[in-house]
């Protein structure tokens, strides 16, 4: 799955990151980081977060494909792409959080706090819908 995604979504990411990794000087690495006060980040957690309800839980695991993880086929995932509205198991979590946010957002479907909005996602996605799409690319 990550690797189709990467094919058809981002087949220049290898080479952007070999190009970012060129820019970088001695110089640039001593200047303290300045944070940009116009970026925001829209993952931190505010106050309309929650944990999922059992309820909650129980409708994301019964969405067609949510039985097993989207990458690896292992039973009963127990994480999730708030981006593509998946569900993985814990090693597959990995591969996807070293994608970064921008690409693959990763939650905990039990332990991790959502906004409503992310929870919708989850609701309307899906293993079956996101394979099934990159599949008819």
């Amino acid at each position: 799955f990550v690797s189709l995604f990467l094919h058809i979504f981002h087949p220049t990411a290898q080479q952007s990151n070999q190009d970012d990794r060129q820019h970088i000087t001695k110089q640039s690495l001593k200047q303290p980081h300045t944070p940009n006060p116009t970026h925001q980040n829209t993952h931190q957690q505010t106050p309309n977060m929650v944990q999922m309800t059992p309820g909650d839980q129980a409708m994301v695991k019964v969405i067609p494909g949510n039985d097993q993880c989207c990458d690896c086929g292992m039973k009963n995932p127990q994480w999730a792409s708030v981006s593509f509205g998946t569900v993985f198991c814990l090693d597959c979590s990995g591969v996807h959080r070293s994608l970064g946010v921008h690409i693959s957002f990763v939650r905990s479907i039990a332990m991790d706090s959502w906004t409503p909005q992310q929870l919708q996602i989850m609701k309307l996605g899906g293993n079956k819908k996101c394979k099934d799409y990159l599949a008819s690319k």
